[in-house]
């Protein structure tokens, strides 16, 4: 079941690369219901690997956090210089 978690979160980190928001919302919400299946089968060895995967998700959403910021501050600016 690991491996299928390292599928998953994998696969969430190609939605968030393609800002495919929903998809990668969907998915995360899939792996929070099962999450005690997830876990009970995660082997010692593979939890660094997952924790530095989910820390590189935290990092990518992060970004895109601080990119959509920037695009609502310019489209704000754009806005109101559309006014005059």
């Amino acid at each position: 079941m690991s491996s299928l978690l390292k599928e998953k979160l994998l696969q969430i980190q190609l939605y968030l690369l393609k800002n495919e928001f929903s998809s990668a919302l969907a998915l995360y919400e899939e792996i929070l219901e099962n999450w005690k299946a997830y876990s009970q089968d995660i082997p010692k060895e593979e939890v660094s690997e997952l924790l530095r995967l989910v820390n590189h998700l935290k990092e990518i959403l992060q970004e895109k956090g601080r990119v959509l910021k920037k695009k609502q501050a310019y489209f704000k600016v754009r806005k109101e210089y559309a006014r005059y």
